[in-house]
């Protein structure tokens, strides 16, 4: 089959109708397959990288003479359709996938190069084969191929209008919220014989345990009852002297500190008071110095330190 031009009767069940900008130096005839463009401008359906289907055309419409969008012109954008077929089509090909090869012609997979989604093969018989366009299932196209790379994360795409993450496609944001929601792994020894300093560590960490080389800014709890969540904290339990990343704000029982940048923290935790207390890690509920630093911890390995004579 070929190309065509000069109009053709639609022979179709049922359609909804879509009005497209045409684009510069075109005609669109009735009754062909259309396609947008990059730039989303309504052509003549071919089989070219970067076009998108569109649908089959409803009306003539001349822009040979016009710029860009100077014209409209109406498109079936669903419905059932009488098709010609680059290949012949047998019953078993019902349900498959068809693509574009020309305004009069549509293919299965090996009958084409760029694979300009259409639609599929709705039914076949000895008088003709009826196609049913999809132009808007276009994206989902490429994840109901056979092909199981497809289905990958970093395969689709999302759309996020209100600017929460920088990623574009879920593997990304995967990734881009691993770093956010984090573990922190907190340990601090048992002081004996009277002392008063403990050398505290937290370290931050994924969801999964691996270790995190990022700063990040987070607040360490001394409650005096486990599971207390920082309600009954330590009144004699300070916090002083990291040796790795620092200590932005502190006071009995509490510090708000950051991570250095191999995601790790230590301190001296000193208490007076011969007790045990129960270290952990939460969520700042401060300010960050900087937004990149705020992490939002969702999971904590505690530890508990006993202070005794």
């Amino acid at each position: 089959m070929t190309a065509v031009t000069e109009d053709q009767k639609n022979v179709m069940r049922a359609g909804q109708l879509r009005s497209y900008p045409v684009a510069a130096s075109t005609i669109i005839y009735l009754g062909t397959h259309v396609c947008l463009n990059a730039s989303g401008y309504l052509v003549s359906a071919a089989d070219t990288s970067g076009y998108r289907y569109a649908g089959k055309s409803a009306e003539y419409v001349d822009n040979s003479d016009g710029s860009d969008g100077d014209l409209y012109a109406e498109v079936y954008v669903s419905g059932e359709f009488e098709s010609d077929m680059e290949s012949a089509l047998s019953v078993d090909d019902v349900g498959k996938r068809v693509y574009v090869k020309d305004n009069n012609t549509l293919g299965l997979s090996s009958d084409v190069t760029n694979h300009v989604f259409a639609g599929f093969v709705a039914e076949v018989n000895s008088a003709e084969d009826w196609i049913r366009i999809a132009p808007d299932f276009e994206k989902l196209e490429t994840h109901l191929d056979g092909d199981s790379s497809k289905h990958d994360a970093d395969e689709i795409d999302f759309e996020d209008g209100d600017g929460h993450l920088a990623a574009t496609d879920v593997e990304a944001a995967i990734a881009e919220l691993a770093t956010k929601m984090v573990r922190v792994d907190v340990a601090c020894p048992d002081v004996g014989g009277g002392g008063t300093d403990a050398a505290l560590t937290a370290a931050l960490k994924t969801l999964s345990g691996t270790a995190l080389a990022k700063t990040g800014v987070f607040k360490i709890l001394a409650t005096k009852d486990e599971y207390e969540g920082g309600h009954d904290l330590s009144a004699t339990c300070t916090f002083a002297t990291a040796t790795k990343g620092s200590i932005l704000s502190s006071g009995a029982g509490y510090a708000v500190v950051k991570a250095d940048s191999n995601g790790e923290f230590a301190c001296t935790l000193a208490n007076t008071a011969d007790e045990t207390v129960y270290v952990s890690a939460a969520s700042s509920d401060g300010g960050h110095d900087a937004n990149a630093n705020g992490v939002l911890v969702t999971e904590c390995v505690p530890d508990d330190a006993t202070w005794s004579a």
